[in-house]
């Protein structure tokens, strides 16, 4: 049975990681992932932008940096979920898009699983997004086509129509050992798209 720890706790993980055959447990050294949830947007202090439309919570930040490189020091497999796959991806050496538009939307959209190019219906309560500008290695899991821009501390970047692969939906991190996922599983229920795309990931990758 895997084991896993949820970053801060949270009732729709422990429901949804036990309804899955999982094992969530309360101390932290006991389970063999850890799961980053979701919630305020990350500081971009952590990846050196200044604030244009981030509303986040420091305290959070620096908790969760600890738990962060805790987790990288006892070599456990890290998991996030939408702030939590944020986080990952900064803490991975990335950046985030401060604000992108079509994503905020209350319901679900279709994402493409690349490895084998089939579609999944995943949930979508975002404005910010992953932004793959750090060094590799990492592997491009899950993407979308919804954005018409994407905004940083620096401008907007303009989308072209068309392109498949420019929202990131979940990337794999192996020097890191961190699986990010921006949709939210744990608001549907099992056996739904999203659940299922998120379990097929964390087996993929680990």
């Amino acid at each position: 049975m895997k084991t896993v720890y949820i970053v801060g706790g949270g009732s729709s993980f422990t429901h949804m990681f036990q309804e899955n055959g999982w094992e969530v447990v309360s101390n932290r050294d006991d389970a063999e992932y850890w799961q980053f949830t979701g919630g305020e947007d990350v500081s971009p202090i952590l990846y050196g932008q200044g604030n244009v439309d981030s509303g986040n919570n420091p305290r959070r930040d620096t908790t969760e940096v600890a738990f962060f490189r805790e987790g990288l020091k006892k070599n456990k497999k890290l998991l996030g979920v939408c702030r939590g796959s944020q986080f990952l991806t900064v803490m991975s050496g990335h950046s985030l898009w401060q604000d992108v538009d079509n994503h905020a939307i209350g319901g679900t959209h279709k994402a493409t699983m690349l490895s084998d190019n089939s579609e999944w219906d995943v949930t979508s309560t975002h404005h910010q997004m992953m932004h793959l500008d750090g060094a590799p290695p990492y592997e491009l899991l899950m993407t979308a086509a919804r954005t018409s821009y994407k905004y940083d501390a620096y401008g907007t970047k303009k989308q072209e129509e068309g392109d498949k692969n420019r929202d990131v939906e979940s990337v794999f991190f192996p020097i890191t050992k961190a699986l990010a996922f921006q949709p939210h599983p744990e608001f549907t229920p099992k056996g739904s798209s999203c659940q299922k795309a998120y379990f097929t990931l964390i087996n993929n990758c680990f």
